[in-house]
């Protein structure tokens, strides 16, 4: 499908995500107006026309990615989008049409990437006035700025008119450190330090990647905002030493990079002191017993393997065997039968 045809899916307030073909070249007048639903559209790479209207009315549209190829924004295009805070407009965009960006009450900010400031061009009833509130501003490249201040069709917008400033800070923990098999996460911070939100926020590991995985890292950063996502590690690392270094990058700042050394120590299993001694468990399962029963003892970490005096009182004249496992596949063994009466205990 190369083009989305006029009012294609108009008032479809029940659309939440569209999946467009990627030999999209064209949107029609209206397509997805009043589409409330809708809060992230992606435009495929081969979209150069957006028509009158297109997205007006989208009233939680927060996301819109314009491919660089779009030449021109529609009259009304973005009208009453009123979730949208930002919009990157690519530096192929060579016009925009009145109304464009009418009734946005949340618009902050618009980017132009163009180096050249785009034509400002009337819309169906004559207005060229883009329909910006007075808090927006408008963010262009460095070395634009006078172009665009200075352009009789911007003049009106040159006081709010700035710099891009694209930055981003990133921050890993110093030492982290974890149990063997408790798949502790690393919890990396990210700053966006700059003036203008930044999209399209992906995170790789340039070394490391064997050990860990990202995960958390949500694609939109507004301007001066911190974030955090996470590094987990694969759950099969034994004690040692594991380093990896953490890169982002996104659309409009200089890729950032910072490392982490995980130490994975050995799980602590403490040895637990029994309740009972070894002569207590066995005067139990001795009076616990029926005649002709074997009742069989293995001292546990910290039990002494020696009997009291009152075991064998107990066990004397039984018809009870008594059996103690010692270390090393050795065990001793009697029955109370076999105990003299008169034997000195």
């Amino acid at each position: 499908m190369e083009s989305i045809g006029e009012r294609a899916f108009q008032n479809c307030s029940g659309l939440i995500s569209i999946e467009m073909s990627t030999d999209l070249t064209s949107i029609g007048q209206y397509a997805f107006s009043g589409c409330s639903g809708l809060t992230t559209i992606d435009l495929p790479d081969g979209v150069t026309s957006i028509g009158d209207y297109a997205f007006s009315g989208c009233s939680g549209l927060t996301t819109i990615d314009l491919p660089d190829g779009v030449t021109s924004i529609g009259g009304s295009t973005f009208s009453d989008c009123s979730s949208l805070t930002f919009i990157v407009l690519p530096q192929s965009v060579q016009g925009i049409y009145g109304s464009a960006f009418l009734d946005c009450k949340n618009l902050s900010a618009i980017i132009l990437l163009s180096e050249e400031p785009p034509a400002r061009e009337s819309d169906e009833n004559g207005d060229v006035s883009l329909g910006f509130l007075e808090t927006t501003q408008v963010f262009v490249t460095p070395e634009s700025v006078d172009k665009y201040r200075n352009a009789s069709n911007w003049e009106d917008y040159a006081n709010r008119i700035f710099p891009i400033n694209g930055n981003l800070s990133i921050s890993c923990p110093t030492s982290p450190q974890m149990e063997e098999g408790a798949l502790t996460p690393v919890t990396i911070t990210l700053k966006n330090t700059g003036n203008v939100p930044l999209t399209s926020l992906t995170a790789s590991l340039t070394n490391g990647g064997e050990y860990f995985t990202i995960t958390g890292l949500g694609s939109t950063l507004a301007a001066e905002e911190e974030t955090t996502f996470t590094i987990l590690p694969n759950a099969d690392l034994v004690p040692g030493t594991y380093s990896a270094t953490v890169q982002v990058e996104s659309n409009l700042a200089e890729p950032v990079t910072d490392s982490f050394t995980l130490t994975v120590v050995a799980e602590y299993r403490p040895i637990l002191t029994p309740s009972k001694t070894l002569s207590q468990l066995a005067i139990e399962k001795i009076r616990a017993a029926e005649p002709g029963d074997t009742v069989e003892l293995t001292p546990s970490a910290g039990q002494t393997n020696q009997l009291d005096k009152e075991v064998f009182e107990e066990l004397l004249g039984k018809d009870i065997t008594l059996v103690v496992n010692l270390s090393g596949s050795v065990s001793w063994t009697v029955n109370g039968q076999d105990i003299p009466e008169n034997a000195t205990l």
